[in-house]
């Protein structure tokens, strides 16, 4: 038979899903390269569940192409015994998937927040999560005793040798649900008792919380085992079910991936960002480059006074001022040099830090002046 509307819906979902989180596993390791790191116990997770992801989503595509979310009325038997296949498998790849995404976050955790209390927390949390899989993947095997009888599409055999698959679902979903939430809400206290700009402490609980979406799939997914209770076609609520077990993995992937993603964005995306607005800020106030003195730029200049507000004028403060060497704004793993700007004193850190913990830096936007008698400028510290 043909690929029914709700097999070709399911389609597209998995190819637009599976391109954004095989783009976000590409993007991690590529961030691992830029940290020069080697692979921890977090990367060998996620990469199970990306695994356990793509044995779920060629078995999903074998169902599609066995009429996936079609009326079970206008299957033949063999493609009606795919679908329940297709059931068995799920159940097994999901549970692996979700549990391995959680234990990678969790594992994550304990790299980025070393306070004691907070890892025996994460380890706690890790040994909910690991029972948990220990547990429901026996009952999701040997839901048909003997296995067989579980795609079988003879309802005397369902009856008689397999367990209701309502009860475990229910289970299954409102355990990993609170799981899930636990992850989410685990970091949350630590982060908002960092000494940090409200508004980071905003995009990074953020970053952490996206997990919540998938706590919101798996309260849809319960309504939907409810609703199926009064679906008479099990086939077309099959098509719900592989959606929302899908989301989840997918999402689950993605959310483990992005706060690894953090060294690319200050390596790469950040610079750029900064130097588009500020040559655009330059330009705009220079007369957009073009005419007259008011377009000529005198960045290398190597006769610059420095100005901090609040001074007694360019010529004083340039005494005060020790010129940072060449041109490069980026800082060895060593220990530098100490420059006193007057009152703000700029270094790199006295110690050692660790290219998983979270490292803060106050940055100092620097604006220059250029005046009609060259080569006069001067640079404003804030």
């Amino acid at each position: 038979m043909p690929v029914s509307d709700r097999g070709w819906s399911l389609a597209i979902w998995m190819v637009v899903f599976t391109i954004l989180t095989s783009l976000t596993m590409g993007l991690r390791f590529v961030a691992l390269r830029v940290q020069r790191r080697s692979f921890r116990v977090d990367d060998y997770l996620i990469i199970g569940a990306f695994v356990n992801l793509i044995v779920l989503e060629v078995t999903s595509w074998w169902a599609i192409a066995n009429g996936l979310g079609a009326p079970v009325m206008t299957l033949t038997p063999y493609q009606a015994s795919v679908q329940l296949k297709l059931l068995l498998s799920a159940g097994m790849t999901w549970t692996f998937a979700t549990v391995l995404c959680k234990l990678a976050v969790l594992w994550m955790y304990t790299h980025i927040f070393t306070v004691r209390p907070f890892k025996i927390a994460a380890y706690v949390t890790m040994g909910f999560v690991t029972s948990y899989a220990i547990i429901f993947v026996p009952i999701f095997f040997t839901h048909c005793i003997p296995i067989e009888a579980s795609w079988s599409v003879d309802p005397v055999v369902q009856a008689t040798q397999c367990r209701p698959i309502k009860r475990q679902e229910y289970a299954s979903v409102s355990i990993n649900m609170a799981l899930d939430l636990a992850v989410v809400l685990l970091p949350l206290p630590v982060i908002w008792k960092l000494q940090i700009p409200t508004r980071k402490k905003i995009f990074v609980s953020f970053m952490f919380s996206l997990g919540l979406i998938i706590v919101a799939i798996m309260a849809w997914r319960i309504q939907s085992t409810v609703a199926a209770s009064n679906q008479p076609d099990w086939n077309i609520a099959l098509y719900t079910t592989a959606l929302q077990s899908h989301l989840e993995v997918w999402l689950g992937i993605i959310a483990a991936n992005l706060p690894t993603l953090a060294p690319l964005f200050s390596r790469f995306i950040k610079p750029t960002m900064k130097s588009y607005f500020n040559n655009f800020k330059w330009s705009s106030n220079n007369g957009g480059g073009s005419g007259g003195d008011g377009g000529k730029q005198y960045r290398n200049s190597h006769n610059m006074a420095i100005r901090t507000f609040g001074s007694g004028g360019p010529d004083l403060k340039a005494e005060r001022f020790n010129r940072l060497a060449g041109s490069s704004g980026d800082f060895s793993d060593d220990l530098m040099d100490r420059y006193n700007l007057n009152k703000v004193e700029v270094c790199a850190s006295s110690r050692p830090t660790s290219p998983d913990a979270i490292a803060m830096r106050r940055d100092f936007e620097v604006g220059i002046e250029a005046y009609d008698q060259r080569p006069r400028g001067v640079h404003e510290a804030v």
